[in-house]
């Protein structure tokens, strides 16, 4: 139904209402005060899109409608959707999006318009809910970043075509986190190429969406057209499997919402441990290597500040140049309190269950026993 409600596109937004759980849960947040009945249709065709996480009903202006028999039917379909995605030997690794990002770059496209019609409208639906979630429903930020750094995207074309090759070692990383989490679930991954403006989130309802333009350095790679940041948010390839296994492990994750800088640190931290336990490698090896090097003085920074919720020092920021500290400590000390929380605890597998669903991160630091020290 969707597909053929299409307005006008132009340069600066584009409108186009696409058959995935996240455009559906919002056409049936704006119709529930006006018409329940479209608004449970709504809901329905979320469902019928694959809709696996109940959370998304229970939004506070679906209240009215999600109720009674309806509502009890609308959650047993997603935990039914839910279901489906418990065994790890059938995760869905979709690369079909990076071969159509270089089909429509060979093209030299410059237009905005003619990337969403080519590109996103003919893609996947994690693409087509990225465009929703991180693409502010326009492509005119891919289509100038596509030309101001067409020698960046140019050099990363070999490395991102090999992805596909590495399912192998994501069902075997799925298989290790059912291992020690049993509860866990494998919604599909979805690789694409984007403008440098998400490694990869699971937002949107629809699995995990990963910027593979993010995960592709080389020696050969183009740094050039990018500015300090972009380069820093540039991965070395051989990092693909533990960051998309960090990301993959934020979709388990069933916490209590983040309000001060240790709860941040500790939500990235616990992503970043109980990747490095399945894969027995560091998200990022520059932060570790810093951290390691600079742990006492590290922690006294930061737990001078981790009960403020100003995360400028400590995450989405740049390498401090008079310090030469990295970006991102707080997922070295995060590591760090769950790695000493994970230690502590006879019993392992509860450990990890208690990382993924916390309800008390001061309780997590306390418990842990760290200070700016681990017994390696």
């Amino acid at each position: 139904m969707w597909a053929l409600m299409c307005t006008a596109l132009s340069t600066a937004a584009q409108t186009k209402h696409f058959d995935t759980p996240f455009n559906w849960i919002g056409q049936a947040k704006q119709l529930a005060t006006s018409d329940t009945i479209a608004a449970k249709a709504a809901i329905e065709s979320a469902v019928k899109a694959g809709l696996f996480d109940v959370s998304a009903i229970s939004a506070k202006s679906l209240s009215g409608i999600v109720k009674g028999d309806f509502g009890h039917r609308m959650a047993s379909e997603i935990s039914s959707n839910r279901e489906k995605l418990q065994d790890p030997e059938t995760l869905e690794i979709s690369t079909g999006d990076i071969d159509r990002f270089w089909t429509v770059f060979d093209q030299g496209t410059k237009e905005a318009e003619d990337w969403f019609s080519r590109y996103v409208a003919q893609g996947s639906k994690g693409l087509r809910t990225f465009f929703d979630v991180r693409m502010r429903s326009s492509t005119s930020r891919l289509a100038e970043a596509v030309v101001a750094k067409k020698d960046f995207y140019a050099s990363i074309r070999k490395p991102s075509l090999e992805i596909k090759a590495l399912r192998p070692e994501f069902v075997k990383a799925a298989k290790k986190l059912e291992a020690i989490y049993p509860e866990a679930i494998f919604p599909p991954v979805y690789f694409f190429i984007g403008s440098l403006n998400n490694v990869g989130t699971p937002d949107g309802f629809a699995g995990m969406l990963i910027g593979t333009e993010h995960l592709c350095r080389t020696r050969e790679t183009d740094l050039g057209p990018l500015s300090d940041f972009e380069k820093s948010i540039v991965f070395d390839k051989n990092l693909i499997v533990p960051i998309v296994v960090h990301e993959y492990v934020h979709m388990q994750q069933k916490n209590v919402p983040e309000a001060t800088l240790l709860d941040f640190a500790i939500m990235e931290g616990a992503a970043d441990f109980i990747a490095f336990l399945i894969t027995g490698r560091h998200t990022n090896p520059e932060v570790f290597a810093y951290g390691s090097a600079n742990e006492a003085e590290v922690w006294r920074k930061f737990n001078s500040q981790m009960d403020g919720d100003n995360l400028d020092e400590w995450l989405f920021n740049s390498k401090d140049e008079r310090t030469g500290m990295p970006a991102n400590m707080a997922y070295f000390v995060g590591f760090r309190i769950c790695e000493a929380y994970y230690a502590k605890a006879p019993d392992k597998q509860l450990a990890v269950r208690e990382l993924l669903e916390i309800q008390d991160f001061r309780k997590i630091l306390k418990r842990s026993g760290y200070s700016g020290q681990t017994s390696r």
